[in-house]
């Protein structure tokens, strides 16, 4: 008996090795850098990437009006609870 893995050739397994490599070097590469980002960069990234959140919105009229929509909803104050009388008992 064999404890060699027999699944796949010799070169799809090295190609599979390499890739899970790479990708775990990637993200090892993408933590460290954000990692060592000052206040001042992450909130530069926080605002381009809103400011490209709203372009993309803007370019797609019904996506602009939805966003619109949800945003008045969840701000607005319904006016009968702004003018009813307050209970002096």
């Amino acid at each position: 008996m064999s404890s060699v893995d027999q699944s796949g050739s010799p070169g799809e397994r090295d190609e599979t090795d390499l890739s899970a490599f790479i990708a775990a070097e990637t993200a090892k590469r993408h933590r460290r850098n954000r990692a060592l980002r000052t206040p001042d960069q992450r909130m530069e990234l926080a605002r381009q990437m809103q400011m490209d959140a709203y372009r993309v919105m803007q370019a797609n009229p019904a996506a602009w009006q939805g966003f619109l929509k949800r945003n008045h909803a969840k701000r607005s104050v319904p006016v009968a609870s702004v003018f009813a009388p307050e209970d002096s008992t």
